[in-house]
């Protein structure tokens, strides 16, 4: 129950940062977070480490790992994650360990 929280309030709060308009920037360049980020993803679960990286988990996919360089996907081309794994839960303990289930 707290994940879908989690998610809902990630979900809210990248929509909020995304609809940010400057000046010097033309609203033609200013996209959903969805839409950039994570547009042909089914998100199953989102955790979060100590450094603010999002870790998120998906059906079939792999884990994408969010920060503030951008994503990082990895699924069977760059790790031992098959891709016809589903990723139902991630947590990360207190030294940032990466635990997927």
């Amino acid at each position: 129950m707290i994940i879908k929280k989690l998610i809902y309030l990630f979900c809210v709060l990248i929509s909020f940062y995304s609809r940010e308009k400057s000046e010097d920037t033309p609203s033609n360049l200013n996209t959903d977070f969805n839409q950039k980020i994570l547009d042909g993803y089914f998100v199953t679960t989102i955790a979060f480490d100590n450094q603010g990286n999002a870790w998120i988990g998906t059906f079939k996919q792999g884990i994408i790992k969010y920060d503030s360089k951008g994503i990082t996907v990895y699924n069977s081309a760059n790790s031992i994650i098959p891709d016809t794994s589903v990723v139902y839960d991630i947590a990360v303990d207190s030294k940032d360990n990466v635990w997927i289930g």
